[in-house]
């Protein structure tokens, strides 16, 4: 997908807020992304792996995931899951803001669309995160989110950006 809109998070959307975004932004995503390290395999990232594990699509190594890619031969591994109701509550319920996931738990929280291309991608150790989206879909979210214009700042995307994300890299 081409995606017309990029929107860059100033500040982090946080409970209520960070809940509600990830109900809205699932509803026009195919899956969603995390990522854990090697080094990363605490109790509650086997917890929640664990809980997610039916809806699990792929768990691969991997050099990119949205946001990201690490250069050659470093990997992580990266878990794509479906998005049913009870996965969208569980990343919801499992932290308090979207800069929440890492520590003992995966990271990078990502959604991407049916053909792979991005629909928020974070980088959670850098607390950066975005939104690449089609005119509609901004307008779904900010309608579902209307505290979004206090939180992120909109932009045309540039064409490095367009290819980029349009991948899902």
């Amino acid at each position: 997908m081409d995606f017309a809109i990029t929107g860059d998070f100033d500040r982090e959307p946080q409970f209520d807020k960070y809940t509600g975004l990830v109900r809205t932004v699932a509803t026009i995503s195919h899956r969603a992304v995390l990522m854990t390290r090697h080094y990363n395999w605490f109790e509650p990232t086997e917890a929640l792996l664990e809980r997610l594990g039916p809806w699990c699509t792929v768990t691969e190594e991997r050099s990119e995931w949205p946001n990201t890619t690490l250069r050659p031969p470093n990997t992580q591994t990266v878990h794509e899951f479906m998005l049913p109701p009870e996965v969208v509550l569980a990343l919801g319920e499992s932290v308090c803001g979207l800069y929440g996931w890492g520590g003992p738990l995966p990271e990078d929280l990502g959604f991407i669309r049916e053909d792979g291309s991005v629909v928020l991608y974070s980088t959670t150790h850098e607390e950066e995160a975005g939104l690449c989206l089609s005119t509609a879909e901004k307008e779904l979210l900010e309608g579902a989110c209307p505290w979004l214009a206090d939180h992120v700042t909109w932009r045309v995307p540039t064409e490095a950006e367009r290819r980029i994300r349009k991948a899902g890299g």
